[in-house]
C-alpha cells in the first residue's frame, strides 16, 4: 500500500492506499502519508490524507497540521482540527 500511496497519480488510488494503511496501524506509513500530504499534486484533496494520519501520534508534526488547518480547504481544515485536537486532548495511553 506504501506503494500505491507514493506513486498514486489519482486520488482515489492514493485515498484508497491511505485508508488503507490508516486500518492497519502500522507507523511506518507516517513519513509516506506526510510525503504524499506535502506533495503539490494533492492540492485541493488531502482531507483523506489527515483523516488517515489521525490513527497514528501527531504530536510530532502538529506544525504541518496547523498550517493546513488554517489555510486550507473545508475538509483538510476539520480533519487537521480533529487531529490536533485529539493529539492535545488524549493523554498518555495507560
Amino acid at each position: 500500500m506504501l506503494a500505491l500511496l507514493a506513486g498514486g497519480a489519482n486520488p482515489i488510488v492514493w485515498n484508497s492506499a491511505a485508508i488503507g494503511l490508516r486500518d492497519l496501524g502500522d507507523a511506518r506509513a507516517v513519513p509516506a502519508l506526510l510525503s504524499k500530504l506535502a506533495a503539490r499534486t494533492t492540492e485541493g484533496a488531502r482531507g483523506t490524507l489527515i483523516y488517515a494520519l489521525q490513527a497514528f501520534d501527531c504530536a510530532p508534526f502538529v506544525e504541518t497540521l496547523l498550517d493546513r488547518a488554517i489555510t486550507r480547504n473545508y475538509e483538510v481544515t476539520r480533519e487537521a482540527a480533529s487531529a490536533i485536537s485529539a493529539s492535545i486532548w488524549s493523554g498518555p495511553e495507560a
